[in-house]
């Protein structure tokens, strides 16, 4: 006997609300065309789209229908597809793409948590808009903006923000962590100033962005999960898949972190992997670096027979590239580049003010605080550092005396805020034939210690944050000159090739007095 349509429908809807009442979620991946957030009449389901619980993962089928089991404490999120679009929020940050699933909620907590989400809707519906994308394309990083108070907000928002507003060749922006510092509810205005940059802009969570008053690691993202959304997850854009990974192991109050996967987000990495080909560029992004990861040896066997693929986090408050090899668990057929990138507070908004009232705030290696932009295409990548309100060229500290006398031998140390071991810096007086300078081990930066020294020796700033202590530089090389220069002025200058192939100079003028 034929049911009718009506009969199909109410048989179908009892259908879904007895496999959600089971532990299973279900709903709709669609294509939503007036960008209003729900699913009308006439937007099509989108076929093949991933859709994952936070563990397991599945695709969409030709109606654009997903299923996937549930238990109490869920995030369940599209991945976005190359070609589409998220809906965003006020703050620029996508939405629409993610429901937080915790009937019973979690215990009050000092910025909020996550109120009780009750049962499961009888359908979750994901949309996103078809907008085509470049197959080339650039992303700004910035790793830990932290500010304290909203002064800090300001600093950042007249600083790196200001400056980021100002470009249009960004595709969207990425913070690596450490968003806020230990004060969720700064993250909203940060948000709102990170909105007028006008590019879609993704949050990464840090060990300062946690729920402290929680006795351990399981629900130390409550708040953040409310605020922002889920504290892991991946999309593609222009045929680069990105991967944010949630890498802060919360130990309990009083017992501090470290950097941990918890095996169901080590079980979704795994899954999510085998759904991406082999040699498709994919960038992985955490705010800890991975030499910090306890699952460093199973991770780097999820990677290590891909060829393309970068990682980046933040946390250090340095620029430093790390190239991973067979000596660290590494086994594939090029070492893998892992970036510790710039903080954008640089030494956590330290030292003295600069002239428009922002600390200078100087990074640990000597380097100016700033930001990270990624070039990206489906095979490969480039990186540049910019250093926050420097021109654009400004890469290399020279550290020579401003005098010497003639029967001197001139000393010269550089430091390549971007540098890594397969770099060529050289070095010049005038006009005169270039001579290759070599790369000094691992040490402190020397123009860092005597602002430390300078620190000690005198009134703490105004901004009443001292510099932190000193980290070691990987980053500087060493040439001399010897002794018999001409009296007078001398332009020195260094250049600098980059792992790009890109080329940077500095200059600065030396004079010789008489012996």
């Amino acid at each position: 006997m034929k049911m009718s349509l009506a009969a199909l429908l109410v048989a179908a809807f009892a259908s879904v609300a007895a496999a959600q009442s089971a532990g299973q979620a279900t709903g709709t991946v669609y294509e939503d065309r007036n960008q209003n957030g729900q699913r009308d009449a006439g937007e099509p389901g989108l076929r093949g789209i991933l859709v994952s619980n936070g563990r397991e993962l599945t695709r969409t089928d030709r109606a654009g229908v997903w299923r996937l089991p549930v238990g109490d404490d869920n995030v369940l999120f599209a991945v976005k597809p190359t070609d589409f679009a998220y809906r965003l929020d006020a703050n620029r940050k996508p939405t629409g793409f993610f429901y937080v699933h915790r009937p019973a909620g979690t215990a009050a907590l000092r910025y909020g948590g996550l109120p009780a989400t009750g049962p499961l809707p009888n359908r979750i519906d994901f949309g996103f808009m078809h907008k085509k994308e470049p197959r080339q394309f650039r992303v700004a990083f910035f790793g830990d903006t932290q500010p304290y108070n909203l002064d800090q907000v300001q600093f950042t928002a007249q600083d790196a923000i200001a400056e980021v507003a100002g470009r249009n060749d960004l595709a969207f922006g990425v913070s690596l962590g450490d968003v806020v510092g230990d004060n969720l509810s700064l993250l909203p205005p940060l948000m709102q100033a990170k909105s007028t940059m006008g590019v879609p802009w993704h949050y990464v969570v840090g060990n300062h962005d946690i729920d402290f008053d929680v006795p351990d690691d399981k629900d130390s993202t409550a708040s953040w999960r409310r605020l922002v959304g889920p504290p892991y997850y991946a999309f593609e854009y222009g045929n680069v898949w990105f991967i944010v990974l949630e890498n802060v192991d919360y130990r309990g109050q009083g017992k501090g972190y470290g950097s941990g996967l918890n095996e169901v987000q080590f079980t979704w990495l795994r899954n999510l992997l085998q759904e991406i080909p082999r040699d498709r560029m994919t960038v992985i992004m955490q705010h800890i670096p991975i030499i910090e990861l306890k699952e460093r040896a199973q991770f780097f066997a999820l990677l290590s027979n891909r060829p393309n693929t970068f990682s980046i986090a933040a946390h250090w408050h340095v620029n430093r590239h790390i190239f991973f090899g067979k000596e660290e668990g590494w086994t594939g057929a090029k070492p893998h580049h892992h970036l510790v990138a710039a903080t954008v507070c640089g030494s956590w908004w330290s030292g003295e003010l600069d002239e428009v009232g922002i600390p200078h705030s100087m990074m640990r290696d000597g380097g100016p605080r700033g930001y990270i932009l990624g070039n990206f295409n489906a095979r490969g990548y480039d990186l540049q550092f910019k250093a926050t309100r420097r021109p654009a060229d400004y890469q290399i500290n020279i550290d020579a005396p401003h005098r010497i006398k003639s029967n001197e031998r001139l000393n010269v140390t550089a430091n390549f805020f971007f540098g890594t071991q397969f770099c060529r810096l050289e070095m010049r007086l005038n006009d005169g034939a270039w001579q290759a300078m070599r790369a000094l081990p691992p040490g402190k930066d020397p123009f860092y210690q005597r602002l430390k020294d300078l620190e000690t020796s005198k009134k703490i700033p105004a901004t009443g944050r001292a510099l932190p202590g000193l980290y070691d530089n990987f980053h500087m090389w060493q040439g001399s000159v010897a002794a018999g220069l001409p009296e007078g002025g001398h332009r020195l200058e260094v250049r600098a090739t980059d792992m790009f192939g890109r080329t940077h100079s500095a200059r600065r003028v030396l004079w010789v007095d008489p012996s």
